[in-house]
């Protein structure tokens, strides 16, 4: 870019960050904790299952799961796995 253009966009992004602090600019141009990939696909991939299968169906799959789960975790504190 040329000097011009250059000290144009210095002025602009000074004038823009007038008012807010050194902490809530640092955090604008670096931003922290986007999220992860996964969570990005799980949730793509939650709203196709939800097009496509009834809530109650859905609410029973996930009730049975987290049932097992919860089941899994109980008895495995017994010594007991399955």
């Amino acid at each position: 870019m040329t000097p011009e253009l250059n000290k144009l966009v210095e002025e602009l992004e000074k004038e823009l960050w007038t008012g807010y602090t050194e902490t809530v600019m640092d955090h604008a141009q670096n931003p922290r904790n986007m999220g992860s990939i996964a969570a990005a696909i799980g949730a793509v991939s939650g709203a196709a299952l939800v097009a496509k299968f009834s809530s109650s169906t859905l609410k029973t799959l996930f009730g049975i799961l987290f049932f097992y789960v919860s089941l899994k975790y109980i008895l495995n504190f017994w010594g007991i796995n399955i």
